[in-house]
């Protein structure tokens, strides 16, 4: 089951890559947008699941690099819709 979960999160990851990608390369704002607000989201909840399996005692100690990983491009994302709004 491990592996699966593994394949089934890097089959997800491949899709936010693509995702991004094509988002960069339009000319269209709005998509832009969307992009940013999706990566937003996925990785707020990604932050909030990771410190509640850390807190929980499911994930190692480890874990917390990867938690400060999600909070630095969690901030960028909010920095540049940020800024973008105003």
């Amino acid at each position: 089951t491990g592996s699966f979960f593994v394949r089934f999160i890097g089959s997800a990851l491949l899709g936010y890559a693509t995702l991004n990608y094509l988002a960069s390369k339009g000319a269209n704002l709005e998509t832009q947008r969307a992009a940013l607000w999706a990566n937003l989201v996925t990785l707020s909840v990604a932050t909030a699941l990771s410190v509640y399996g850390v807190i929980d005692g499911q994930i190692v100690t480890f874990q917390w690099l990867l938690i400060a990983e999600h909070i630095l491009f969690t901030a960028g994302f909010a920095i540049c819709l940020y800024y973008e709004y105003t």
